[in-house]
């Protein structure tokens, strides 16, 4: 049976096997779960291009994008000598959808565990323009000015919508 444990599995299996009902459902359980699949063996095992396509989804079920973050320090944490090197990759992918952190995340949890990977200038790089973005008036950031000021594909929402069956293998 799919569950929250082996969905990345399955999808992965599905994928080489060309079973496209099997990678639909792994997928879905995947977004769906996506709270509990990080705490599976399969997450802190994905590669990197592996965790970029899962916390690039934009139907990743979660309340805020404060818990992607979360999700990038559990998969590094486990094996951060490894993976510190990958940090900015995760980051220009737009994985993490910076425009939707909150301003005093950004500043304070986003920025101080980045600066003890990354060179400090480009963590800055990184938020400044996040920072205006979110501190700009709803008019400016309606306007082309404000969509200038920030890639749009960091200000696009995450939703997650509809149910997952099961199938028993």
């Amino acid at each position: 049976m799919v569950s929250s444990e082996n969905c990345l599995d399955f999808y992965e299996f599905s994928k080489i096997h060309n079973l496209k009902k099997l990678l639909d459902i792994a997928w879905d359980l995947c977004m769906k779960e996506a709270t509990l699949v990080v705490k599976s063996r399969q997450f802190l095992e994905l590669s990197v291009d592996q965790l970029i396509n899962f916390l690039s989804a934009d139907d990743l079920n979660i309340e805020k994008e404060e818990s992607i973050f979360a999700m990038i320090q559990t998969w590094l944490e486990y094996d951060v000598e490894r993976r510190k090197i990958e940090i900015r990759k995760i980051i220009e992918s737009g994985a993490l959808r910076l425009g939707l952190l909150s301003g005093p995340f950004l500043y304070g949890d986003f920025e101080n565990y980045l600066t003890k990977y990354e060179d400090p200038s480009w963590v800055d790089s990184m938020t400044k323009p996040c920072i205006k973005y979110i501190l700009s008036s709803d008019e400016m950031k309606s306007s082309s000015v404000g969509s200038n000021l920030i890639d749009p594909k960091l200000l696009k929402p995450r939703m997650y919508c509809g149910t997952v069956p099961t199938l028993v293998v």
